[in-house]
């Protein structure tokens, strides 16, 4: 179990070295030489590789939804204060991302 208030890298390390130590004595129970145990290894790196490399362009591909509805809302937000002859709002500097999506998406709707 991850422990929310510890630091994710080391939490992440201390639980993949708990799996390998793990899969390691699994590997002596089957007798694996040094050759097959390299070669396992290597797929497990490559495993964990390719499920950070999804997760990051899962991220990525947020981020990019939340700029677009952010621009998307934004056109639309100072279209309708200029209709209703409003003043735009500029928002607080310090917001983040993806405050100001839900502001502005909630200012449209």
């Amino acid at each position: 179990q991850i422990k929310m208030d510890s630091n994710p890298v080391l939490e992440i390390s201390s639980q993949v070295e708990n799996y390998l130590h793990s899969i390691t004595d699994i590997w002596d129970d089957i007798g694996f030489d040094h050759k097959e145990r390299e070669t396992r290894k290597e797929r497990i790196v490559e495993l964990v590789l390719e499920r950070l490399e999804e997760i990051r362009k899962e991220e990525r591909n947020t981020l990019k939804k939340l700029h677009k509805s952010i621009e998307q809302n934004g056109e639309e937000t100072v279209k309708l204060c200029r209709e209703l002859c409003l003043e735009v709002e500029t928002p607080p500097e310090n917001i983040s991302t993806i405050q100001l999506e839900q502001q502005l998406r909630y200012k449209v709707n």
